[in-house]
């Protein structure tokens, strides 16, 4: 055997720590695997418009590559060096690819980047031709604006407009004449999926795997499969298993959906080279990733079929949450832990088997290939069987209603009307607002009133005032009309006003899926508590907002708690008679 596993060798390669990494946007791409492991995005596409734009306008021309650390920015650019669409353009140009970069000890990152980006100052702008791309993360763009805003007022308000920083702010599709300078992409608002009317489209993953197994002639990591193939003890070695369980859609399906709950549900920022570690490492258990080459035969050798159990990609990938954020994220959503109550029924019928371990063998022959050598041991921990059945169940039937979480599926939805501007389709989501707000500080049996907290708390008596709260939209917001978007925000941002006379501005309401899941529950009579209030601090504060929105104006109705009954007294101003009143109703 050759000193290094072949198919390990070439999987190495997308490790985070690899060497093979591009670092450099002036060095041209030519790593074999980079090359063939590439996938077109559509950011890539919309780069090279705004670089012909700006090459064809008269004028500077500045476009902002934006992102955070990881996240593709250099092998994008790295990647437009070979486009053919750009050979003629790309050299009038200037390409920054790190902006903190300095080239003196005594300047700082911000004072260098000031340097190279001095023709587009407020005082020179529109002077000259310059033309840069320039990849930058989003902490460098803001720390530079906060300290050469004043000097760069103009670069400044574009950013802040076009909530490149800020995705919290609302767009401002208004233009300046001076917008014509600058362009940009953002990373940020693109992720390894997209959104379709009926949930996440991970293609762009699934792709990738794809690509990983893919029995092509200029995949590398294929042909050093076929070199592993090829030894003795092959036929046993989970990595090999674990490379062919991906051979298979359903499975890459399967992780490329796992990434998704990571990032919607976990809200996970997650990076192009964190995501092929990842792949890495749910083909190559760490365990077996440091094995000296000769002796990587006889070790596997050695291992019975509970560790190879451990080592499978089903079983491997919910029981490592040390090993990345991602792998600790997944852990939470592990099957073998969130179940139901007729899959606890088919693991009781399972050791009711005369011989279970015999029949798991059967039923799920990737588990035990008979050319392996290895004897199914009638010892083997029962806790081990049932949770590598539950795995593999997930696997092979994930798109069972039963693997199905409803309020992931139909956050999505309303996420795909929001990025989408369908006003009807957010509909469900403002009515639950609407109900968790009424609901969160307690309820009553009275329609559109709402408790007003009190500084002192009264165990006798609550005070309630009188609120119609409404959805409210941007006159921006118009239906799109796609059927499946890539550059989206992943929190639902709502305006709601309060329909009173004197209308304020509207107030504005950020949600994400944990908050999506706690007024679900909260509608459903669940009760915040302390803990929920500081967590979700931005939703208690909305509450707040809308429940003192015009008070003095209001009515306010004074209940002693009698839980059923109608409200007891009403504290009112007589403006007729310039008087407040005490009144039993």
């Amino acid at each position: 055997m050759s000193k290094i596993h072949p198919l390990i060798q070439q999987l190495s390669k997308l490790r985070e720590s690899s060497k093979e990494a591009v670092a450099d946007a002036n060095i041209v791409l030519d790593d074999e695997l980079k090359r063939y492991l590439h996938i077109r995005r559509s950011i890539e596409q919309e780069l090279e418009g705004q670089i012909l734009e700006a090459y064809n306008q008269d004028g500077p021309g500045l476009i902002m590559v934006c992102g955070n650390v990881g996240d593709g920015k250099s092998h994008l650019l790295s990647k437009l060096k070979e486009s053919k669409k750009l050979k003629d353009v790309l050299p009038a140009f200037t390409t920054y690819n790190d902006a903190t970069e300095s080239f003196s000890p005594n300047e700082t990152s911000n004072h260098a980047l000031r340097r190279k980006l001095a023709g587009f100052a407020d005082v020179k702008l529109g002077e000259g031709n310059p033309r840069i791309i320039l990849a930058i993360n989003l902490g460098t763009l803001n720390n530079f604006l906060e300290e050469y805003g004043a000097e760069f007022s103009h670069m400044d308000s574009y950013v802040r407009r076009k909530g490149i920083i800020d995705e919290d702010v609302s767009l401002d599709h208004h233009t300046e004449e001076q917008d014509r300078y600058f362009r940009y992409v953002n990373f940020t608002n693109r992720h390894f999926f997209n959104l379709g009317p009926h949930g996440a489209l991970a293609s762009p993953i699934a792709e990738l795997l794809e690509k990983v197994v893919s029995a092509e002639k200029n995949n590398p990591i294929y042909q050093g499969y076929l070199q592993a193939k090829e030894e003795s003890w092959a036929p046993f070695d989970p990595v090999l298993h674990n490379y062919e369980l991906l051979f298979k859609s359903a499975y890459r399906e399967v992780v490329a959906q796992l990434i998704v709950t990571c990032i919607v549900m976990e809200k996970q920022i997650i990076s192009f080279r964190q995501l092929l570690n990842f792949i890495y490492d749910i083909i190559v258990p760490y365990q077996l990733s440091k094995i000296y080459g000769p002796d990587y035969g006889h070790e596997i050798a050695k291992k019975d079929i509970g560790q190879r159990l451990a080592f499978s990609l089903p079983y491997y990938i919910f029981e490592n949450p040390n090993l990345s954020k991602i792998f600790h994220s997944l852990n939470v959503h592990d099957p073998a832990v969130r179940r139901y109550e007729g899959m606890d029924e088919r693991i009781i019928l399972l050791f009711t088997e005369v011989d279970p371990l015999n029949w798991l063998s059967v039923e799920y022959k990737d588990l035990f290939p008979r050319s392996s050598g290895f004897e199914i041991h009638p010892d083997l921990d029962y806790k081990i069987i049932s949770k590598a059945y539950l795995r593999y169940e997930f696997f092979d039937r994930a798109e069972d209603i039963r693997y199905g979480d409803n309020y992931f599926r139909e956050y999505l939805k309303y996420l795909y009307a929001f990025n989408n501007g369908d006003k009807p389709g957010l509909r469900g989501v403002v009515d639950l607002v609407k109900s968790a707000t009424y609901a969160w500080n307690g309820g009553t049996i009275e329609k559109k009133v709402i408790i007003v907290p009190t500084a002192v708390k009264n165990s006798t008596y609550r005070v309630f005032k009188d609120l119609t709260l409404k959805g409210s939209w941007s006159k921006d917001m118009e239906l799109r009309g796609m059927d499946e978007i890539s550059e989206f925000r992943q929190e639902l941002m709502l305006k709601f006003s309060t329909g009173d006379n004197n209308p304020t501005e509207p107030f504005d309401l950020a949600i994400d899926y944990a908050l999506f899941v706690l007024l679900k529950s909260v509608s459903l009579g669940y009760r915040p508590n302390k803990i929920d209030r500081y967590t979700y601090i931005g939703f208690d504060r909305f509450v707040e907002q809308v429940t003192f929105s015009s008070i003095e104006m209001k009515t306010l109705y004074v209940d002693q708690i009698n839980f059923g009954k109608p409200l007891d007294y009403q504290f009112d101003f007589d403006e007729e008679n310039d008087e407040f009143t005490f009144i039993k109703k």
